[in-house]
């Protein structure tokens, strides 16, 4: 869940990123109170909210999982958690 977050994140933040590195190669400096205020913070927002919703439209395409897969819940063994798994249906499932 923290990795998605975190990707999210990262490409909200991608066009203010490269807009600084823009000013500052261009300019030789960034002031961020100067140079992101009115209609330009805007565009970058809008920039960002677009990356996220194409990462979003890509990680829901390219990361899918077998759609038969059966899955197993998280459980107690010998007083240790076993973390929840999706196993294939040929798979057989793990003893009690």
């Amino acid at each position: 869940m923290i990795r998605v977050v975190l990707i999210n994140l990262v490409l909200f933040l991608l066009p203010f990123i490269a807009y600084a590195a823009f000013l500052y190669f261009r300019k030789g400096r960034f002031n961020a109170l100067e140079e992101l205020s009115g209609r330009t913070f805007y565009w970058l927002v809008g920039g960002g909210a677009a990356c996220v919703v194409i990462g979003l439209a890509s990680l829901a395409t390219f990361q899918t999982g077998d759609p038969n897969a059966i899955y197993e819940p998280a459980r107690f063994e010998d007083g240790v958690l076993k973390p929840g798994r999706f196993r294939s249906p040929d798979e057989e499932p793990e003893p009690e």
